[in-house]
């Protein structure tokens, strides 16, 4: 993947695109044979928040802020790797759900360690085990295991800990806005803005995981409606334009 020769701001916004030519849609034919029809509508939402990460990070590199926008290409990355994962293991959705309830669960419990008379928590917190009770405990959900799922996940994953390391408050932030300089009192000047020389590489991962995202949703739709443009753009890009259950971990 050539990043210096295509223009992935028009990729993304050439997504946005195609993501809302479906706007006015309220009902649609999915596929009968992904497990569970839960499954659709958990890949449905991932996508549309993906899409609107990927406008989120047009504006800011429009605003010259290209070091803010890799937490929200962190998340983007989630959506579409998860989305992924979805699509490729019929048993996901189970392991997806009960992931939420358990960390409902625990947000709850700790509301009633502190108001033990909170009955509307009380019973949230009840309807949250019963449905860890039917679903069983989450397993094989951490994001690592939702990457190494698919072919080729192991490598996006490496990028994924990439931005990581750009997302939380750690020194490998702060050297961004700084500069060895002896002369200084403190040993360092300051900087106007980060010195983030891979702006260009970010948002051609931007663009990648949102057109992975769609490929997710559209591979759900009985028609296939965009799966046309969708390849098209995974050949310029030159990524491929399924998933793939990876068969060995």
């Amino acid at each position: 993947m050539t990043v210096d020769k295509i223009d992935y701001r028009a990729v993304l916004a050439e997504l946005t695109s195609i993501w809302r030519s479906h706007s006015s849609e309220r009902s649609i034919e999915v596929r009968s044979d992904l497990g569970r029809p839960t499954t659709p509508v958990l890949i449905r939402g991932l996508a549309a928040h993906a899409v609107e990460c990927g406008q989120a990070i047009l504006v800011l590199y429009k605003n010259s802020l290209p070091l803010p926008a890799v937490p929200i290409v962190r998340t983007l990355m989630e959506d579409a790797m998860t989305a992924g994962w979805l699509l490729v293991d019929e048993d996901a959705w189970r392991s997806f759900v009960s992931e939420a309830a358990q960390k409902k669960r625990t947000a709850l419990r700790e509301v009633l360690e502190m108001d033990p008379d909170n009955t509307p928590a009380a019973e949230r917190m009840a309807e949250s085990q019963q449905l860890l009770d039917d679903l069983g405990m989450p397993s094989n959900n951490k994001i690592q295991q939702r990457f190494r799922a698919l072919e080729g996940g192991e490598r996006l994953y490496l990028m994924y800990r990439a931005a990581s390391a750009l997302s939380h408050a750690e020194s490998t932030v702060v050297d961004l806005y700084t500069e060895v300089d002896p002369r200084s009192p403190v040993g360092v000047v300051w900087r106007d803005h980060a010195a983030h020389t891979n702006a260009s590489a970010w948002i051609a991962v931007a663009a990648t995981h949102l057109l992975f995202a769609l490929i997710a949703w559209d591979s759900c739709r009985l028609e296939r409606p965009d799966q046309d443009r969708l390849e098209s753009i995974a050949t310029k890009l030159g990524v491929r334009a399924d998933f793939v259950k990876r068969t060995s971990l």
